[in-house]
């Protein structure tokens, strides 16, 4: 594919060449005939030089596309200053992660907009609840605008009616990148694993479970999933 676009370009080129050629011969006869000396005059000779560079240019492009917003490389690196972050307990450094105006979806705590309000969850509401806070991601993929990672996560509850009970979780997130930043932040993650691990009263996890079927079912994103006609 690379050989062919290069070829074709080539082709243009050197096309183009032609054309220049041809009119410099037709300026210079007719400047004969009319009883001038020869050669190009410097106005179409920069013509020319101008119609070859930007076919060079045009080359160029074909060559190197646009290179995507952020690589793997920096994708996985933000992750990894997230994480750093999140399990230090540092509300700043966290937020920071995020553009101004970022989002966080917490399947638990709810959304938070903007960087005050996303540090504020990891002080007062993350680390308020639970202790020894572990949290890693793994498998990053990247496509320059949306990320996704394989996460688990681990902590002690400080919950008083959970005080002392381990949790350990897995779940997917998916992030929207903007400026080498987060800009939207969400996750799918089987709550009912972590109720379950912290002794919740099974009625208890029911009715949590049916309120969130109802917010998935409600979702714009599902919504629309559902009003499409089946693909083949």
């Amino acid at each position: 594919m690379l050989t062919a676009l290069v070829e074709n370009a080539v082709d243009k080129r050197v096309h183009t060449q032609r054309q220049v050629a041809r009119i410099v011969r037709s300026d210079r006869l007719r400047k004969k005939e009319a009883g001038s000396p020869g050669g190009a005059p410097a106005n179409l000779t920069k013509t020319a030089t101008s119609v070859l560079d930007t076919s060079a240019l045009r080359c160029h492009s074909a060559r190197h596309p646009r290179e995507p917003a952020m690589t793997q490389e920096e994708f996985a690196a933000l992750l990894r200053r997230m994480m750093t972050a999140a399990q230090a307990a540092d509300a700043d450094a966290f937020a920071a992660c995020f553009t101004p105006d970022g989002v966080y979806h917490d399947y638990i705590y709810g959304d938070h907009a903007g960087r005050a309000e996303i540090a504020r969850m990891l002080r007062e509401l993350f680390h308020r609840d639970a202790r020894d806070y572990r949290w890693q991601m793994f498998d990053p993929a990247c496509n320059g605008n949306i990320g996704y990672a394989w996460s688990l996560s681990t902590f002690v509850s400080s919950v008083p009616e959970f005080a002392g009970k381990r949790v350990v979780i897995d779940g997917i997130s998916r992030f929207e990148l903007k400026d080498g930043l987060i800009s939207d932040y969400s996750e799918s993650v089987n709550g009912g694993v972590a109720m379950v691990q912290l002794g919740v009263a099974p009625q208890r996890i029911e009715k949590v479970l049916q309120r969130w079927a109802q917010q998935f079912q409600e979702r714009p994103a599902t919504r629309a999933f559902l009003a499409r006609s089946k693909q083949a």
